[in-house]
């Protein structure tokens, strides 16, 4: 019997950033990645990962909006939303709250601490 790894989605538009979250998840994580907004939106929909770990600010449809959908979607009002953003301040941590975030992570990010994190979201 295979046991199936808890789905993990990873959206910026940084591929590097995309590339190194991606590198330090495989192998505990089924990671999925998307480079903007749009396509993270339908991969959730579709995946319905366990966490999903948005960037904020990326060209068409930015963190914010993308975690407003996924909150009104029955089929993923109850994903896990990190936050991993270059961006600081009270602004941020409000709307975070607002929009039920598990975690902000302020990039360049830690990748033990990264691992950690979403080990105990998942």
């Amino acid at each position: 019997m295979t046991t199936r790894l808890p789905k993990i989605l990873i959206v910026d538009d940084d591929i590097d950033q995309l590339q190194i979250l991606s590198a330090a998840l495989e192998g505990d994580y089924e990671v999925f990645t998307a480079s903007d907004g749009l396509d993270g939106y339908a991969i959730a929909c579709h995946e319905r990962p366990a966490v999903a770990i948005l960037d904020i600010m990326m060209p068409l449809v930015d963190g914010w909006t993308v975690m407003r959908k996924l909150r009104v979607n029955p089929l993923t009002k109850d994903t896990r939303i990190v936050i991993a953003t270059a961006l600081d301040g009270e602004s941020v941590s409000d709307e975070a709250a607002k929009l039920n975030v598990s975690l902000i992570l302020r990039k360049p990010i830690d990748l033990q601490q990264l691992k950690q994190s979403i080990g105990r979201l998942s």
